[in-house]
């Protein structure tokens, strides 16, 4: 095994479930001594475009030869392929859903694999009786293998068709305007965005963040900040993380409960001069 090789495993199993448990097992098994990162468990239930935002979010940050593990798969046991795949210098295993959909829009350079089930048996703890765990009887296995060295040609076919997408809330930019909906919230109760850097300097030019106004669902709430104690405890903000994308914050609060709804993709952010 490459020792600098890690699994990073993203899934909508919850942080109290059982499942998270044997499907790490099922990488310890087809791996033994790997390295597991739990990334989270906490996406919300089935929202595959929620998984690909925290997959693109976080890809960067681990090391080439690296394995995501993605597994938020509300048609599982139907039609659709179990993948593995190449972008760049890391590679992912996942359901082809849509779950590589940011990803591959941003750093490109993707080839993928259906995996073939027959070559990753001996992997399993046990041969499969249904199809309703393919995360632990087909995906953790196939990461085992590519976290062992194997290359993704040793565990599948090459794909012949296009992945699969899902759609994503868009990032509307215009001069001197910014405008999307919240795509996740974090476990401080902070609602992330799609909007980045790139796209401030698209709609700003070189204006000082601290001069761009910020709005949630329509109620002002300041300029755009840096961090977190820019403003009073309790207060809502629009912060810049170290993720470079914008946030809404409360300082040592919970944004999400200062907003009308509970859902991120409900809440509307506008940025403006």
């Amino acid at each position: 095994m490459d020792p600098t090789r890690t699994v990073a495993v993203v899934s909508d199993f919850g942080v109290d479930s059982f499942y998270v448990g044997v499907l790490k097992s099922a990488l310890y098994y087809a791996a033994p001594g790997c390295n597991v990162v739990d990334v989270t468990h906490s996406i919300t239930p089935h929202a595959i475009a929620q998984g690909s935002f925290v997959l693109d979010t976080v890809f960067d940050f681990f090391p080439p030869g690296s394995v995501f593990l993605t597994v938020v798969d509300p048609g599982v046991g139907g039609e659709r392929r179990n993948l593995t795949a190449l972008i760049g210098d890391r590679y992912w295993v996942g359901p082809d859903n849509g779950l590589l959909t940011e990803v591959i829009a941003r750093v490109g350079d993707a080839r993928a694999w259906v995996i073939d089930e027959t070559k990753i048996e001996r992997l399993r703890a046990r041969s499969p009786v249904g199809r309703t765990f393919l995360g632990r009887d087909v995906l953790a296995p196939t990461a085992g293998a590519l976290v062992s060295g194997r290359e993704p040609s040793d565990v599948g076919v090459l794909a012949d068709e296009p992945l699969a997408g899902v759609e994503v809330a868009e990032v509307n930019v215009g001069p001197g305007k910014v405008a999307t909906v919240g795509r996740y919230v974090d476990s401080f109760g902070n609602i992330l965005t799609g909007i980045t850097g790139a796209h401030l300097r698209s709609a700003f030019g070189d204006m000082a963040s601290e001069d761009i106004q910020v709005g949630v669902d329509g109620h002002a709430i300041g300029k755009l900040c840096n961090h977190y104690s820019q403003h009073p405890p309790g207060t809502l903000m629009a912060v810049v993380n170290s993720w470079d994308r914008i946030e809404i914050a409360a300082s040592r609060g919970r944004a999400i409960d200062r907003c009308a709804s509970r859902v991120p993709e409900a809440i509307e952010i506008e940025l403006s001069q």
